[in-house]
């Protein structure tokens, strides 16, 4: 078995490379977990980007930013799970695992949450009226560098 490794420079260009991979059907279009290891949990809902441009590859990744580029690929279908590993000095999200419901705002087009977790209710990402759902888990985690085995660190 081969592994592909795509190294990018801001997180939002991963989007890209899943979607060369998918159409290569190197992955399926749907069903995945995506392991997130970053201090920031990427999971912002794009503020200005309508729904109907999630389709449109070209026009998507011309869009997002680093941190909102993983609930569009929520929103079509490619993942279904997100487990986040963050540091343990990183408070967006409290440890633990929710299951956070997306989908469209009819009277704006964009994409909302109906989840009440903090991160989105800061910034205005709520709304109680959404059509065209997904849900998704989010698994958060807590890496901690004292669970590491340093013994193998010489330090001089």
């Amino acid at each position: 078995m081969v592994l592909q490794v795509d190294i990018v420079d801001d997180h939002n260009e991963a989007l890209d490379a899943l979607y060369r991979l998918i159409a290569r059907n190197k992955l399926p279009f749907t069903g995945m977990t995506l392991l997130h290891f970053d201090s920031h949990p990427d999971l912002a809902v794009p503020e200005t980007i309508p729904t109907e441009k999630f389709s449109n590859r070209r026009e998507l990744l011309a869009e997002i930013t680093i941190s909102d580029w993983i609930l569009p690929a929520i929103y079509r279908g490619h993942f279904t799970e997100v487990i986040w590993v963050k540091p343990h000095w990183s408070c967006q999200v409290e440890d633990g695992t929710y299951n956070v419901e997306i989908g469209r705002e009819p009277s704006s087009g964009l994409l909302k949450t109906t989840s009440t977790l903090p991160y989105y209710l800061s910034d205005s990402s709520y709304s109680c009226s959404i059509t065209d759902t997904k849900t998704f888990t989010l698994t958060v985690l807590t890496f901690m560098p004292s669970s590491l085995n340093t013994s193998f660190i010489q330090l001089q």
